[in-house]
Formats: C-alpha cells, structure tokens, sequence
C-alpha cells in the first residue's frame, strides 16, 4: 500500500534544523499551522504534510493506520535529513508519538498538542470523517 501524502516546503533555510509539521484531522497544514510557519521562516526547514483525503493530499486508500502515516514521513523525510523536529496537533500529534515508536533515530525532539496514544473511538472517527466529507 502507497498512502499520497502530499509534502509542501515552506522554508528552505539551507543548514537549519528541519522542522516537520503534522495536521489535525479536518484540516490542512497550512491553516493550522500557517501563523507558525511565518514566525520561525527563517530559523528551520519547514516542512508540512497533508494527512490523506486532506488539503493537497488526494484519498487514494481506504484504510491506512497512524503507523502507516508515521512510516512514510519517515522515508520521505530520510531523504532530506538524517534528523527532523516533529510537531503535530491532535491526529498530527498520535503521529509523532508513533514516530517516536518506531523511527526514534530519526526524530530529535517533538512537540506534540492536544493528542493521545488513542483519540476516541472508531464510531467518533467515523462521524468525523463523514462529517469531514460533507463540509
């Protein structure tokens, strides 16, 4: 299974840390994430996903898993840096704590808000997502 994250680069500060950054369900990076994005241009790489079916991302799988997100940040992002910061909201924020599971070396620090190591249930997720869908 190929998951279509779309990866946007908002800072190119050659020799600064890389920072990535990880959305909430519902939303895109750039509107979470875009008053921080201009305050720290500059000072990091900044680089932001889209979770799948969400802003420039396409929904090209059914079922995926926070792991199966975690896993392709990492390999995209092995091929820009040996070592990324992380900071993910609520879904983007169960990304880097699986992150920090599974590719540890990878990721030097983390900021992770509002998340858990589990966000409701599968009934709220479904709600959710329709309820995403229509809007």
């Amino acid at each position: 299974m190929t998951l279509e994250i779309t990866f946007t680069s908002f800072s190119d500060s050659s020799g600064k840390p890389l920072l990535v950054l990880g959305p909430s369900l519902g939303t895109s990076v750039e509107a979470l994430w875009g008053l921080v994005i201009e305050q720290l241009a500059g000072e990091y790489a900044i680089v932001g996903f889209d979770l799948p079916g969400h802003g420039k991302s396409a929904a090209t799988v059914d079922h995926f898993t926070i792991a199966d997100i975690a896993d392709e940040i990492a390999a995209h992002m092995s091929l820009q840096s040996d070592s990324f910061i992380y900071a993910g909201d609520s879904v983007g924020g169960a990304i880097g704590l699986q992150l920090m599971l599974d590719h540890r070396q990878q990721v030097s620090r983390t900021v992770l808000c509002c998340t858990g190591a589990q966000i409701g249930d599968s009934d709220a997720w479904l709600e959710r997502a329709e309820l995403v869908t229509r809007s």
